[in-house]
């Protein structure tokens, strides 16, 4: 159970803003600090893939294959911090807990 605050997509904005437009220190900063703020949707994103896997026969094997490639590529953190967005938006997590309870309940 993650729920992040709404200000932090804007301060996410806020902050890739400053790295587009700013130069020298101040955009150096500000993509720190976009790296800093991403590190929460990338937890949600991990809520968010944990949940798919839920109702899963094979969960343990699902969770080590996708560690496993999260721990050799470095692309898929972001589709994962991009998922950790998109529950933010349209609480796609308690959608999948739903579902899978309904499984698991039939």
């Amino acid at each position: 159970s993650m729920d992040l605050p709404n200000w932090l997509a804007f301060a996410l904005g806020g902050a890739a803003l400053g790295a587009l437009l700013g130069s020298g220190d101040f955009a150096f900063v500000a993509k720190s600090l976009v790296l800093i703020l991403l590190l929460p949707y990338f937890f949600a994103g991990l809520a968010v893939v944990h949940a798919a896997c839920r109702s899963r026969k094979a969960k343990g094997l699902l969770l080590a294959i996708f560690y496993l490639i999260l721990l050799f590529l470095a692309w898929p953190t972001i589709v994962v911090a991009g998922l950790g967005m998109i529950d933010q938006w349209t609480g796609l997590r308690r959608r999948l807990l739903a579902a899978a309870s309904e499984r698991e309940n039939e």
